[in-house]
This record gives C-alpha cells, sequence and structure tokens, in this order.
C-alpha cells in the first residue's frame, strides 16, 4: 500500500506536466494517484483535458520503445494504480476567465507542440475501401494507463474523501482552486477529511508573474483561492518559494532512471 494517496487537480502546461511526469514516475510504494481532477487555466478546460490525455499517450509509446530496447519500463505506479481522470470546472466562481496561453510555443500549451490536423478533403469521389487488414493479436499494453471518472471532478474529489478514512488523502493543487473551492462548498466536512491540501500558487513575498502582486493560479480565480484559504490552516506547515534561500536539495531521481529506463 503507497504511504501516500493523492489527489491532483490541474490545468496542464509544461510546469504541471513535469509535476505530473515526477509524480506519475515515483515508487508506487511511496504514492499512489487516485484522481487526476481538470480544470481551465493554461487553455481551455478542452484543452487541459487534451493535455492530461496527450500526457498519458507520450508515456505509453515511451514504456513500449523502452521495452522494445530492454530497458526498464519505468512509471513502475501505472503497473500496479491506474489513476481516474475527471473533468471539472469550466471557468471561475467570480470575475473574467483568464488563460495563460499568452505564452509562445513551446511553452504553452501542449496541443501547439501537435502537428496541425489535415485539411478537410475536398473531393467528391469516393475512394474505394481498403483491403482489411490481417488479423494479427493485440499489441501488449495497449491499454490506456487511466481510467475515465464516471462522475465529474467535485462529486468524485468527495467520493474518495468520503471511502477513504480521515487523514489519508492529500490533495495537490496545480491550477486555478475552482474544483477545490466547488467541491469544499457542496460539502465541506467531507472536504475537511483530506490530510493535506498542497498549492502551487500564491506570491507572498516576491512580485507575481501576471501583474506586480498577482501569481495566475490565484489571480484566475481569487474568490475560489480566498475559500479553499479559509478552510485549510493559517499557518501553512510548509512553504517553498520559487527561490529558496540557499538552494534547494537535489532531487534524486527514480531507481529505474539511474539505470536507463
Amino acid at each position: 500500500m503507497a504511504k501516500n494517496k493523492i489527489i491532483i487537480d490541474t490545468d496542464p502546461g509544461c510546469d504541471d506536466v513535469l509535476a505530473l511526469l515526477l509524480a506519475l514516475a515515483s515508487s508506487p510504494d511511496d504514492v499512489e494517484i487516485l484522481l487526476i481532477s481538470v480544470t481551465y487555466g493554461n487553455v481551455s478546460l478542452k484543452g487541459c483535458l487534451q493535455n492530461v490525455i496527450s500526457t498519458f499517450h507520450v508515456i505509453e509509446k515511451e514504456r513500449q520503445w523502452r521495452k522494445s530496447q530492454g530497458l526498464p519500463e519505468g512509471f513502475e505506479m501505472l503497473s500496479k494504480h491506474k489513476p481516474m481522470i475527471a473533468v471539472g470546472a469550466e471557468g471561475p466562481l467570480g470575475g473574467q476567465k483568464k488563460q495563460a496561453d499568452y505564452y509562445p510555443p513551446p511553452f504553452h500549451p501542449l496541443r501547439h507542440l501537435l502537428p496541425p490536423l489535415p485539411p478537410p478533403t475536398t473531393t467528391t469521389t469516393p475512394s474505394p475501401p481498403p483491403p482489411p487488414p490481417p488479423p494479427t493479436n493485440p499489441p501488449p499494453n495497449s491499454t490506456h494507463l487511466f481510467t475515465p471518472s464516471p462522475l465529474p471532478a467535485i462529486p468524485q474529489i468527495l467520493a474518495l474523501l468520503s471511502l477513504h478514512p480521515p487523514d489519508t488523502l492529500t490533495l495537490l493543487a496545480l491550477g486555478p482552486l475552482t474544483n477545490f473551492a466547488l467541491a469544499a462548498a457542496r460539502a465541506p466536512t467531507t472536504f475537511l477529511r483530506a490530510r493535506a491540501v498542497c498549492i502551487m500558487g500564491g506570491a507572498l513575498s516576491l512580485p507575481g508573474n501576471i501583474t506586480p502582486v498577482g501569481e495566475f493560479n490565484t489571480l484566475a480565480d481569487p474568490v475560489a483561492a480566498a475559500r479553499v484559504y479559509a478552510l485549510t490552516s493559517p499557518n501553512p506547515a510548509t512553504t517553498m518559494p520559487p527561490s529558496a534561500s540557499g538552494g534547494l536539495p537535489p532531487y534524486s531521481p527514480p531507481s529505474s532512471w539511474a539505470s536507463g529506463g
């Protein structure tokens, strides 16, 4: 059983995808991702969902290539724990929706890295049907590495918090806090069963990245941020500024990376 069970709420641009990759590459004994709930932010909700699914597609292709080369496949957690993906809020609780799609490629969004779709065909003559492919056995590991959630993000978050004992699930917010604020408003007692709420957001003693004092994830839905912060500890256990004094400790990559995987 994993030591840390987490729910990740994300609006994936490149920074969130890096966080997802690190989490998914964790040891299955350390981390189990129960749910990836998607929200708007860097791009539209649909674009964020496409980025999450594309990330899993790339992971699947990477694992297949590693296996073909006789290398460790990596991402062992996905062999034991298949996370759910749920779709959440399309916009903020208050104010105008902001999107961080002003960065030029290749920064945001990931879909700019993909080749464009071919133009619609203009021919009016139907092409003959292609010959049927020869029968083959289905390729190994061809199934998705995630499970679509039967519920939208907010009820799915609350369902997982209800199913697990109090103080066992960690909520990790990588985007605007709308989904968590909606979950807290719907069932505050259930929301407070979370072990911790970890937030990538806010600007304390540094300038914001959108306005002189505003950081994007908080500025994207300040109403939601205020509600979530009001429900959580007024004295955060840990804060990690972008420029940590003295630098951050070195990151230890998973063992499969060290062995060439």
